[in-house]
C-alpha cells in the first residue's frame, strides 16, 4: 500500500499541466514545476491560468511581463537554475494570442540545434507521415527528456507532429 500510495503520488506530481510557448520554444510543465506560492499568486493575479487538481494540460503562452525590473529578476533566476516564467502562471496568457511570435520563431528542422545525424532522422519521420520539411514549420519542445521536435500547420498553428531525434 505504501508502494501504491508513493507511485501514485509521483505520477499525479509528475503530470503535465501546460504546454507553454515561451521565448522561443514550446516547454512542458509539469505540475511539480509550479510551487505553492506561485499557485497562490496565479489563484490572485491570474485565476484562468493557475493550476487546479483536476485539470488536464493546456497550451499556453508564457511571455515576459512587460516590467523590465520584473523581467531581469525572471531572467537571472532561469540562468541561476531558479523559476523561469513557464513555472510563473501568473503571466500566462491564451495560446491563441503568440501566433505572430511563434511564427516567427517557426524553423526548418535544419535550423533546430541538432546533429547531422538526428536532422537526417528527423526529414527521415517527417517525410514517412507525408509532412514537409522543407518549409519552416518546426519549433523545439523541451521538458526534463531529451528535446523534441513540433510540426505546426503553419496556417492554423494547430500541431501536426512531435518528433523525436534519435
Amino acid at each position: 500500500l505504501i508502494a501504491l500510495g508513493y507511485g501514485t503520488f509521483t505520477l499525479w506530481h509528475g503530470r503535465p499541466l501546460y504546454y507553454a510557448f515561451s521565448v522561443d520554444r514550446l516547454e512542458l510543465v509539469q505540475a511539480s514545476d509550479i510551487g505553492a506560492n506561485e499557485r497562490a499568486l496565479a489563484r490572485r493575479e491570474n485565476p484562468r491560468f493557475a493550476p487546479a487538481w483536476y485539470d488536464r494540460p493546456r497550451w499556453v503562452w508564457a511571455p515576459l511581463p512587460d516590467d523590465s525590473k520584473e523581467q531581469q529578476k525572471i531572467v537571472v533566476s532561469a540562468i541561476t537554475g531558479g523559476d523561469d516564467v513557464i513555472d510563473m502562471p501568473r503571466y500566462f496568457k491564451p495560446w491563441n494570442g503568440c501566433a505572430s511570435q511563434l511564427r516567427e520563431h517557426l524553423r526548418k528542422f535544419d535550423k533546430l540545434p541538432f546533429s547531422r545525424r538526428q536532422h537526417a532522422d528527423l526529414i527521415r519521420k517527417a517525410e514517412a507521415l507525408a509532412l514537409p520539411s522543407d518549409e519552416p514549420d518546426a519549433l523545439l519542445f523541451t521538458g526534463r527528456g531529451r528535446p523534441l521536435v513540433a510540426i505546426f500547420d503553419t496556417r492554423t498553428l494547430h500541431v501536426r507532429a512531435i518528433l523525436a531525434a534519435d
